[in-house]
């Protein structure tokens, strides 16, 4: 029997982010260069959680519909793939149920499309989950966005409420105040769901210390968007 972690990290795409045809196309990028840029995003993720010196399972959910358009190799060995149908509350919930969610005791769970996420950020994150009492760390993004969850509880409702569609901050803060939980925020993240978004990320990564949580190579996978779309990005 394999020995399963205490620790699991999540990378969640709700919607199909590779499929030519089924993804969202963002305003004023063209499809291939959308697709590129969540690639991008999804693999820069990959990378931090392989530099990772903590002991954790890694699951990638991609949609069904991304299946056959998942690079070669996208995924690491110690890495599992899940490819849910749709992508709903009670789907990712069930997906949870079956991967024995209930024996780990820390899970952090990210959307794909943030970044700025550094690995001493998730490193953080397990540790002020390391209390006996219920406790929930959320990764805030700016304009009101979540970038990821971090909690050591097993209750499907906290889950819940992070997965509901149109979740911003303020409503998650709302709806877990009434919750007995010990409630941290980190970070001013960034999530990547407009043009604006991307502008903001190509500046944030013209600046040195975005090396701490995008590599050299990352950035000039990156700089491949940005040169088609400089013009766009400097107005």
């Amino acid at each position: 029997m394999i020995k399963m972690n205490k620790f699991s990290v999540f990378i969640i795409a709700r919607t199909p982010i590779l499929h030519p045809g089924k993804i969202k196309v963002l305003e004023k990028l063209s499809e291939h260069y959308t697709i590129l840029l969540n690639s991008l995003l999804y693999l820069n993720w990959i990378e931090i959680l392989s530099s990772l010196k903590d002991n954790f399972d890694s699951y990638y959910i991609f949609n069904k519909k991304d299946e056959d358009f998942i690079p070669k190799n996208f995924i690491p060995e110690s890495g599992k793939l899940i490819l849910p149908e749709n992508t709903t509350v009670k789907m990712l919930s069930n997906i949870f149920t079956d991967l024995k969610f209930r024996s780990y005791t820390k899970r952090i769970f990210i959307f794909f499309n943030s970044i700025g996420i550094r690995k001493e950020d998730i490193t953080k994150t397990f540790d002020l989950l390391s209390i006996d009492d219920r406790a929930v760390v959320i990764g805030k993004s700016q304009d009101e966005k979540i970038a990821f969850l971090g909690t050591n509880s097993v209750e499907n409702n906290i889950l819940n409420i992070f997965l509901a569609e149109n979740i911003t901050y303020s409503k998650i803060l709302n709806r877990l105040s009434e919750e007995d939980i010990f409630l941290q925020t980190i970070g001013n993240f960034l999530s990547i769901n407009n043009f604006n978004d991307v502008k903001k990320l190509y500046i944030e990564l013209s600046k040195k210390d975005s090396l701490s949580f995008c590599s050299e190579n990352m950035h000039e996978s990156f700089n491949d968007l940005f040169v088609e779309y400089k013009d766009l990005l400097n107005e």
